[in-house]
């Protein structure tokens, strides 16, 4: 399969997505109810989350990218867009 993916072009696309979905599993729980993982362009993770957990993710940015890079390697930096309601450490997650 990954030949098939490879074979058209599409192997970089394949490994955002297995990156993204990775999310949740290298957050940890606390974090991945806070911070929620939106996309994978041009090697950045794009998150969002209220300001208290974008410390955290800052703070922490090297072991996350560490993380998320095993095996793929295709993340050079975590950014924020937007602000999520679930961020905001209420634990509601705006739907």
């Amino acid at each position: 399969m990954e030949r098939v993916l490879s074979g058209l072009g599409l192997s970089r696309e394949v490994a955002e997505w297995k990156t993204l979905h990775r999310w949740p599993e290298v957050a940890g729980k606390k974090m991945a109810a806070r911070v929620r993982a939106v996309r994978v362009q041009d090697g950045v993770l794009w998150v969002q989350s209220g300001p208290q957990w974008a410390a955290e993710v800052s703070a922490r940015k090297s072991e996350l990218l560490d993380k998320l890079n095993a095996g793929d390697a295709i993340l050079n930096d975590i950014r924020f867009v937007g602000a999520w309601e679930g961020g905001s450490g209420r634990g509601r997650q705006a739907g």
